[in-house]
Order: C-alpha cells, then structure tokens, then sequence
C-alpha cells in the first residue's frame, strides 16, 4: 500500500470537482510524497482538511522545515517564513505555485495553477484583497 493511501479516497476526478484543484493535488503528491510527514492526498478535485494540511506541509517545506518540525499547523515559524517570501508581478518559482494553489483552493477565479506571479494573478490578488478589506498592494504578502 502506498503511504497514507487510503481505499476510500478516489483518485480521480469525480462529480463537482475541479479540475484546476486536481492538478493541484497531484502536483502536491508527487513533489512532497519522499517527506516523512507528508501523506498522499485525494485528487479528487475537492478541496479538504486533508488538501490543507498538505497546502501547510509544503508550505513549511518551502521554509526550510526539517522533517519533524513541519507539522501542518499555522504557527510563528511558518508566518515568519511566509513573511519572508513576498510575491509581486514578475515573481517565479515554487512559492508562486503555492500562492496560485491558494488563490485556487479559496475559489479565486481568474488564475491558474502556475509557477509565474502574471499581472492576471496581481489583479485577483487586489480582488482578494479588496474583498477582505485588506490593503489593495497586488503582492502576495503576509
């Protein structure tokens, strides 16, 4: 059996699923799936407790958490190391695709699951934020 594979969790997608978040999920499986704390998670299309907590570990990863110390969980360390990666227009990498996932995880229209910070990705940011009557920056900040 396959670690953290569970018999009742489809691995396909099934009605009402989304295909962005699908993609989503099977990107998360095969970068993060070597890490000991990371189990595989449905691609089913559905966003889950089981998706976030996997959005958290990789985000933890990203941070430089050892295996051990990553934990899911949305604490000082993980906030320290949100902070310190800022996205704006022009950014690229793997933080840019964790920020898209989100977006795409909070039903964000407009973006797709992408490793580049596009002036589209900007405008549903100031969306976002306007919407959570945060300061309207376009960056992808703390």
């Amino acid at each position: 059996m396959v670690k953290g594979l569970m018999t009742m969790d489809p691995f396909v997608l099934i009605a009402g699923g989304d295909p962005k978040v699908r993609s989503i999920q099977q990107w998360l499986n095969a970068k993060y799936i070597g890490r000991a704390d990371f189990y595989v998670v449905p691609c089913d299309g559905h966003f889950s407790r089981d998706v976030q907590r996997a959005l958290m570990l990789a985000i933890q990863y990203q941070i430089g958490m050892a295996d051990g110390v990553a934990n899911g969980f949305f604490g000082p360390g993980t906030q320290a190391g949100i902070r310190a990666n800022t996205l704006s227009a022009g950014s690229t990498g793997v933080w840019v695709q964790l920020f898209t996932a989100a977006l795409i995880f909070n039903r964000r229209t407009g973006v797709s699951f992408s490793d580049s910070f596009t002036t589209a990705v900007r405008s549903t940011v100031i969306e976002f934020q306007r919407f959570t009557r945060l300061p309207q920056t376009g960056s992808g900040d703390f």
